[in-house]
């Protein structure tokens, strides 16, 4: 699922839970839903990702070295799937407006690391 996927479903979940309490749980259902699809599209262009890298390595050590920086990058992308699922948590604890934006917030920043992560493969995204 690419960033602009991501960035339109939250906008959308947002919009539901400005509409009720049952609003609001399809706000957290739908974000949920879109951060795991956003999970399964970078898996897979992870894997392929690295499988890029280490067949266009021209030596063991040139290999290592793209290797090392992509998991420097996919680190910061593996943290904003953190922060995101603990703010879909909180905002399925939580009964107030804070913990919602929060939870948007996180997932705009999810789809802000993924967007990074994309650029450093031209050509290429989750």
């Amino acid at each position: 699922m690419t960033a602009r996927r991501i960035c339109l479903t939250v906008a959308i979940a947002i919009l539901f839970a400005a509409c009720g309490a049952s609003a609001r749980d399809k706000a957290i259902a739908t974000t949920f839903a879109t951060v795991n699809a956003a999970g399964s599209g970078f898996v897979a262009f992870d894997a392929k990702h690295q499988q890029d890298i280490v067949a266009g390595a021209t030596s063991m050590a040139a290999g290592a070295a793209s290797l090392a920086e992509w998991r420097r990058t996919q680190l910061v992308v593996q943290s904003a799937f953190t922060i995101a699922y603990r703010a879909i948590a909180a905002a399925s604890a939580a009964n107030d407006d804070a913990s919602l934006a929060a939870m948007a917030a996180a997932a705009l920043q999810l789809a802000e690391a993924i967007k990074s992560a994309e650029s450093t493969s031209p050509g290429a995204s989750p």
